[in-house]
């Protein structure tokens, strides 16, 4: 199937969301030295929103004015020097305006879950969901996205899902 160049646009957004999300959860992750106690942090981080984006549903590109990204993070490492991540991500009060003259209200957040293990499986799961809603009759952009990669102890890749759906409302 040909993608459409929205199409591209709205895959390429899903795209870069979720390798915020990555950055996000995985950003301050602790390490660990030999020896030691295993470590454990929580942190509570909050996140500028990023300064532009763009609707798909319009080509309207739109900058980011105010609210931030709640993150909470929970990591630890095990006594097998491996360690597991959990992260989590809302925005809260995300506002945006469009080079068209759109406002819009960003709502969503996203879950990550991390298992790394030297030499042994390697597991992440990263389940999204964003919404830019504009004001009126300017139309709404809905993505969910779950990503789920497997890696075995011979470091073969034995998962990789990738799912997305998107829509335009309005």
């Amino acid at each position: 199937m040909q993608l459409t160049n929205t199409q591209e646009r709205k895959t390429s957004l899903v795209i870069v969301a979720s390798m915020i999300a990555v950055v996000l959860a995985i950003a301050t992750l602790p390490l660990h030295a030999a020896g030691a106690a295993p470590p454990q942090i929580s942190r509570d981080p909050i996140v500028d929103m990023p300064p532009i984006g763009e609707n798909p549903c319009n080509n309207e590109i739109v900058t980011f004015t105010g609210g931030v990204f709640q993150v909470v993070e929970h990591v630890f490492v095990d006594n097998a020097d491996g360690f597991h991540f959990i992260a989590e991500g809302n925005a809260r009060g995300a506002t945006a305006t469009g080079d068209d003259g759109g406002i819009y209200r960003a709502t969503g957040g996203f879950w990550v879950e991390g298992v790394v293990r030297p030499g042994d499986l390697d597991v992440f799961t990263d389940v999204e969901v964003f919404n830019l809603i504009g004001r009126g009759s300017t139309p709404n952009f809905i993505a969910h996205i779950t990503v789920h990669i497997t890696v075995n102890a011979n470091g073969d890749l034995t998962t990789d899902i990738f799912l997305e759906n998107t829509e335009c409302r309005g």
